[in-house]
């Protein structure tokens, strides 16, 4: 179902979704001598890291641009908060959304009005493909 929506909302792309294990902090109160009964759900410091099921969401380009002048990550972030996220919210699922664009320039990373940080890869680098995170985390009203 998830791959069927995503591909709904992004057509020109490839997408893949597969399972993954993901790591959540979660709050909790933290351990005081004298005052902790076992199994409380005490941890030592104010959070505990936990494995939790999630979702990995692949979407594909060649490009980091849709159209010159407008890279993938503004459509990409623009349709999951428009359309794909309130579908997703009442399931209240763990994702993890990567873009991966497949033909990365060959050039180092730089700062420039016409180029998008992060996506470059560095000197040195040898892969042909870029990843960029775009979202992880719970989707939840």
């Amino acid at each position: 179902a998830l791959h069927w929506i995503c591909q709904c909302y992004f057509p020109e792309l490839h997408v893949l979704v597969e399972r993954c294990v993901a790591q959540r902090d979660v709050t909790t109160r933290s351990i005081r001598l004298g005052e902790v009964n076992i199994g409380d759900g005490s941890v030592f410091g104010d959070k505990a890291s936990i494995a939790v099921n999630c979702l990995r969401v692949v979407l594909t380009c060649k490009r980091p641009e849709r159209v010159p002048g407008q890279p993938w990550t503004a459509e990409i972030r623009r349709r999951l908060t428009e359309y794909v996220f309130p579908i997703l919210a009442p399931l209240e699922i763990e994702i993890e959304l990567v873009q991966v664009i497949t033909k990365m320039d060959p050039v180092g990373a730089k700062l420039a009005a016409d180029n998008f940080l992060g996506f470059q890869r560095t000197h040195g680098d040898k892969s042909k493909e870029g990843r960029v995170v775009l979202y992880r985390g719970r989707v939840s009203v």
